[in-house]
């Protein structure tokens, strides 16, 4: 199984409205051009890992769903701290192509979607819900390799502004780790970088945004003009590779 990684669209109901200078939109679609030219890149699905909207409107959604939709491809998806999972969600649900689960199987995997999104607040957690809902699901997936997939980025990425809404309880997710050697991956959006780290058997790993990137080390509002996805492959052990257009 081998999917594109897109995270962090903050699209608007305007195509047209910039977010510290950068028009969204358009860099989606820059970046979803870039793979469609990539003639070797031979993906099974897309994964968004949240933060689709920044307005948190209808229309923002519609644009969101209208450019990954050219994929041709299964769709999957998450809410990150900026989406309104309602309002994503009743749009997202018109596609044929989006595939609504929690979790699903696929060879020697087992993928499992994780909601770390606190209500009203930038930072995310990891409810005692969702950590008893991992655990059921993994009790029920015998001799099978596991990848979480989240928005929220649970150990810091080396960017103060963002690792201060990082999840707050991150240490629960690396308890998780620890104790359950059959967790190989964890794939992430929220920090707007590139990062990638091991801890216990599972590679963490960190997507960096359609829009732009935070600079390393900043405090404040400084970004890098580049937008990145990753492609997940989960053909055996898992790997990843990043590009930047």
């Amino acid at each position: 199984m081998k999917f594109i990684q897109l995270t962090d669209f903050h699209l608007f109901s305007d195509p047209e409205k910039t977010m510290h200078g950068y028009c969204t939109y358009e860099c989606l679609r820059t970046v979803i051009n870039a793979i469609l030219r990539n003639v070797n890149l031979k993906a099974d699905a897309i994964f968004i890992t949240g933060d689709i909207s920044e307005d948190r409107t209808v229309e923002s959604y519609a644009l969101a769903l209208s450019q990954v939709e050219r994929f041709n491809l299964p769709i999957y998806f998450l809410a990150g701290n900026h989406d309104k999972k309602d309002c994503m969600e009743s749009i997202f649900s018109r596609s044929l192509l989006v595939i609504e689960t929690n979790a699903f199987t696929c060879g020697d995997w087992v993928f499992i979607k994780v909601d770390t999104v606190q209500q009203g607040k930038d930072s995310g957690f990891l409810s005692s819900d969702e950590k008893r809902a991992i655990a059921d699901k993994i009790a029920t997936a015998k001799n099978k390799k596991i990848g979480l997939f989240m928005h929220h980025h649970p150990i810091s990425v080396g960017i103060p502004l963002v690792d201060s809404c990082m999840l707050s309880n991150g240490e629960s997710v690396l308890d998780l780790l620890e104790s359950r050697s059959e967790i190989k991956s964890l794939v992430c959006g929220h920090a707007h970088t590139l990062f990638t780290t091991k801890h216990n058997k599972c590679i963490i790993d960190v997507c960096p945004a359609t829009c732009f990137q935070w600079k390393s080390g900043t405090y404040t509002v400084q970004t890098d003009n580049r937008r990145g996805y990753k492609v997940l492959d989960f053909s055996n052990d898992y790997r990843s590779e990043i590009f930047f257009v």
